[in-house]
């Protein structure tokens, strides 16, 4: 009996030739559209200037479309949920002597502008700057940090302070500065920090620029850049 439409080894070879064909050209389609999809990036700068020196960092944040400066903000800094008002970055807090300024593509837009959508590839700039204009030859052109820290014990304790420099600056008046610092009756002692006391085991170790300071260091005038630390340690 012969067979009808018999299947040769030229069919087979074409039929191969087709499934490979349409399969590349699946793949191919489905690359095509996750590239596409991929989001872009928005690239922020933090910068802390003469100010800060120690902030310097720069940040590449996943875009989404539709993403406006203000959600950009969102994800590198604490935010007032009643107002446009960055009140940290990270750990750093500012004081009424310096403040936030946010730039779009090298240029300054106000809290009033943050509603503004972003684009891929945009630029996004946090600097510090003086809450009023200045005499920089007066200040020395910088700032003072004040870092408090609740040690092991208190571990959420924990964030930078920065203020501008001023000449007569003492550790006293730094420390004078914030609420968040208590001093005892006679400005003498550091009695708390947001309300927490070292425990009987525990003590304030004070340090500026990274040298433990005498009992008596309150009275130290400070220099520009001047870094003070506050951490509460065990007593040995």
């Amino acid at each position: 009996m012969k067979m009808r439409n018999p299947i040769t080894i030229p069919s087979i070879i074409l039929v191969v030739l087709v499934m490979l064909i349409s399969g590349c050209s699946a793949w191919n389609e489905d690359v095509g559209g996750a590239e596409k999809g991929t989001p872009g990036e928005v690239n922020m700068i933090v910068e802390g200037g003469f100010f800060i020196p120690s902030m310097n960092q720069s940040l590449h944040l996943r875009y989404d479309e539709g993403m406006t400066v203000y959600e950009a903000l969102d994800r590198v800094a604490n935010l007032s949920k009643e107002s446009n008002q960055i009140l940290s970055v990270g750990s750093t807090v500012l004081d009424d002597t310096l403040q936030w300024k946010v730039e779009k593509n090298n240029k300054v837009i106000s809290a009033d502008m943050w509603g503004q959508s972003l684009k891929d590839k945009d630029s996004l700039k946090l600097s510090v700057i003086p809450a009023t204009p200045i005499d920089m030859s007066q200040t020395g052109g910088s700032g003072v940090t004040l870092e408090l820290s609740g040690g092991s014990n208190n571990p959420e304790l924990r964030f930078t302070i920065a203020r501008l420099y001023d000449p007569t600056l003492t550790v006293r008046d730094l420390l004078m500065s914030t609420d968040s610092v208590q001093l005892s009756d006679n400005k003498k002692h550091l009695q708390s920090i947001n309300g927490y006391a070292p425990r009987i085991t525990e003590r304030w170790m004070m340090k500026v620029n990274n040298k433990e300071l005498a009992e008596h260091g309150l009275d130290m005038v400070l220099d520009p850049g001047d870094e003070v630390r506050i951490e509460i340690v065990e007593r040995i």
